[in-house]
């Protein structure tokens, strides 16, 4: 069944103990076995071996039984005037395994149902070995192993039924609020995986596609694979529903294989170096939160020009990827009339489109992990726009040292520097959310001007030891002068000593998350601000 991905199958033996336990507590099985304990074991005992499949979800149970059952369903034989269910069509030579169909799940004392299958394994004539099969998934074999433990072999004497059944029902309630979240969390899980899997044959498509004419124009065999999956990245970024992402991609890989490269479009020195300050003011105007405010256009205007200098200077790859995007732009507005004056028009109108898009939807993906219920939350909305622009001007500075295009590729730095941004946010939301930023009378320009450099080098730090495996000596000694200023209205949550450290060279951090566990408070531990 290619719905069930995750499963784990786990045997077991009964132990003798626990069959001198089942004995005495089902006497009467074994009295019905005139106390003959090879019949008691072999004709009466339905669970000497225990088979379990562990499932993750609850749904996945009825997923895998029926899938058992199926298997089950292709023939009969007739055992002691029983009629078990076997998996061969015409072959009933010995071995096989026979089960006796029942209603599943079947009904338990707690009132639970399981899926609990009762087979024989039928090894010479009127010989055999009875196996228990359990289907359960993670919170019910959670349940079942709790209920075990506590109630079903504590022989001490329980003076307080309710207390029992009110506790296995509290304990209940909260594993299927489990299953529901591990449901939820697998379903965004797999339509990533999916959303991924389109993705990835754009950027194989787009390299069977064009790579032969881009290597004729250049005259030169480019290693284009970043580029082609930037594309792609770029195309997919708006969806995180897969229905709504397999509709894109079917215009969408058209518009690729309908593709043909005309070298016109990679002739970008031609172009002024454009201002699109206004053009950005107007998009963000159009979003409905707070995300961003007049600053951020000055910001992105910035950085547009930075990859405008560089699409336009000794770079390659920035040449083919503005170029190869301007002309998907064009493909979807492509008319059949040919018009020499109207086809230059449209080129230097989608460069342009190609700018704002490629530009605004790169630092889009770095902070979208923020929502509208956590903006919701900031006493002064004015407050995320301000962090925000803090944090876009601190990408667009290393991007401008950095340059290379790998910088907004998610398989190379953008998600880890996303992770450095969101963990920023993070360990800071409940100090930040009620902090009157920018209308703070008390908070003077010498402040406001600390305040963004504790935030900026805090951000810096991280992002410099993921892009070089260093720190930067400078950014270490202001970041550890002003965390020690006393009247400044915010300080991080840094381990001050841990940075006294690293400008010393005595602490190693080996990775990200062990700079994070180093530089940041722990998150539960109140801390004065």
């Amino acid at each position: 069944n290619k719905d069930i991905k995750s499963f784990m199958v786990n045997t077991r033996i009964k132990k003798p103990e626990s069959l001198k336990e089942k004995i005495v507590r089902k006497v009467k099985l074994y009295e019905d076995s005139e106390s003959d304990p090879k019949v008691f074991i072999d004709k009466i005992l339905d669970d000497i071996i225990g088979v379990r499949i562990l499932c993750l979800l609850n749904d996945e149970e009825a997923k895998i039984y029926a899938t058992l059952k199926e298997h089950f369903l292709r023939n009969t034989v007739e055992y002691n005037g029983t009629k078990y269910l076997i998996g061969d069509k015409d072959d009933t030579t010995y071995p096989y395994l026979g089960y006796f169909n029942e209603t599943q799940p079947v009904p338990q004392k707690n009132g639970e149902g399981i899926y609990k299958l009762k087979l024989k394994y039928f090894y010479d004539e009127d010989k055999f070995i009875n196996i228990e099969l359990q289907v359960k998934s993670l919170t019910h074999m959670v349940w079942g192993e709790l209920e075990h433990m506590l109630f079903y072999k504590n022989y001490r004497y329980n003076l307080d039924h309710e207390i029992h059944s009110k506790t296995m029902l509290s304990i209940n309630k909260i594993l299927t609020t489990l299953d529901s979240q591990l449901k939820d969390l697998q379903l965004h899980l797999t339509q990533n995986d999916k959303i991924k899997d389109l993705q990835n044959m754009a950027t194989k498509l787009l390299y069977n596609s064009v790579h032969d004419e881009i290597k004729e124009i250049h005259d030169i065999d480019l290693d284009l694979r970043e580029i082609y999956s930037l594309i792609s990245q770029l195309y997919f970024y708006p969806y995180d529903n897969y229905k709504d992402a397999l509709k894109f991609s079917a215009s969408f890989f058209r518009s690729i294989s309908e593709l043909e490269i005309d070298s016109e479009y990679f002739k970008l020195d031609s172009y002024s170096t454009l201002d699109l300050e206004g053009e950005f003011q107007q998009i963000l105007s159009e979003q409905d939160d707070n995300m961003f405010n007049n600053e951020t256009a000055v910001l992105l205007n910035e950085l547009a020009k930075k990859i405008q200098e560089l699409t336009k200077g000794n770079d390659i790859f920035w040449g083919c990827l503005i170029s190869i995007y301007n002309q998907l732009l064009s493909q979807e507005n492509k008319d059949n009339t040919f018009d020499s004056e109207k086809e230059d028009k449209l080129i230097e109108e989608n460069y342009q489109k190609a700018i704002l898009n490629i530009t605004y939807n790169f630092i889009q993906s770095y902070i979208d992990f923020i929502t509208e219920e956590a903006i919701d939350e900031f006493d002064f909305s004015e407050n995320v726009s301000f962090l925000n622009n803090v944090v876009i001007d601190v990408l667009i500075k290393h991007f401008s040292e950095y340059k290379k295009l790998d910088f907004f590729l998610e398989s190379v730095h953008l998600l880890k520097i996303k992770e450095v941004i969101k963990k920023f946010y993070t360990v800071h939301e409940r100090s930040l959310k009620n902090l009157d930023i920018n209308l703070s009378e008390d908070l003077n320009n010498d402040q406001k001007e600390i305040l963004v450099r504790l935030i900026s080098n805090t951000l810096k730090l991280q992002i410099e030891f993921h892009l070089k495996g260093k720190f930067d000596s400078e950014c270490l000694a202001s970041l550890t002068k002003d965390s020690a200023i006393d009247d400044i209205i915010w300080t991080p949550r840094l381990e001050t000593q841990k940075l006294e450290q690293l400008s010393e060279g005595k602490l190693e951090i080996k990775n990200l998350n062990d700079l994070f566990d180093n530089l940041y408070y722990e998150e539960g531990e109140d801390i004065d601000y």
